[in-house]
């Protein structure tokens, strides 16, 4: 978003006096500060970042960030919810499990979106999440709800390609095995940078057949016998 093209006249940033052109002007304020929020928590982490920093970098005033949240820990709660339907919404992820494809295609379509998001322009959603991954605060709870959905829906892919039923623990470990790459790349990329992230060498298409082949090879490994 050009934070630049948008000039804030009242409070909700609106120079339109209708109804109408309040809640547009209203909705690109908030999104105006959820954005800035990501960028300077996504750089520093939360505890370092004030209220007053992200309107200034929002280029509001810090009564904004009241009236559009209610306050800077809410600002953060709905900052990880952003961040986490960003990395991929629910509507998405059943699109692609319930797709009429085999499993194995269907993996690959949903590595392929993990990789496009985790290698994408939008940094600081990668960034805040592998913060809050890495040191969980006590607004982590706000994200519970949401992998656990996302979890149980993905799931059922899992147990299209190792033979174990929902419910048994030994599916659930090969799903946790075969997203933790993707969980490392998050802290890779918010540590290291560019350094030593594997898009700085190879392309998308590289790191995705990699990881495909990777994941596969071991959901093979530790499939149900028979």
């Amino acid at each position: 978003m050009n934070r630049s093209s948008i000039t804030e006249t009242t409070q909700d940033g609106g120079a339109d006096a209708s109804p109408r052109g309040r809640r547009a002007d209203g909705a690109a304020t908030r999104q105006r500060i959820l954005e800035a929020a990501g960028e300077l928590i996504g750089e520093q982490g939360f505890a370092q970042v004030t209220g007053r920093a992200i309107a200034a970098r929002a280029g509001v005033d810090v009564a904004s960030i009241n009236y559009h949240f209610g306050s800077r820990d809410q600002l953060y709660r709905m900052l990880l919810v952003e961040a986490h339907t960003r990395l991929v919404t629910v509507e998405e992820l059943e699109a692609i499990v319930n797709a009429a494809a085999p499993p194995e295609a269907r993996l690959r379509r949903l590595i392929d979106m993990a990789v496009a998001r985790a290698m994408g322009e939008d940094w600081w959603i990668v960034h805040v999440l592998a913060r809050e991954i890495m040191g969980p605060t006590s607004h982590f709870a706000v994200l519970r709800p949401l992998i656990a959905q996302k979890f149980g829906i993905a799931v059922k892919l899992f147990a299209e390609l190792t033979g174990y039923r929902q419910g048994d623990p030994q599916l659930v470990l090969n799903a946790i095995a075969s997203a933790a790459p993707f969980g490392a790349m998050l802290v890779l990329r918010r540590s290291f940078g560019q350094e030593l992230s594997p898009w700085a060498q190879l392309s998308p298409a590289a790191v995705v057949d990699h990881l495909a082949a990777y994941v596969l090879a071991g959901l093979r490994a530790v499939s149900r016998p028979g």
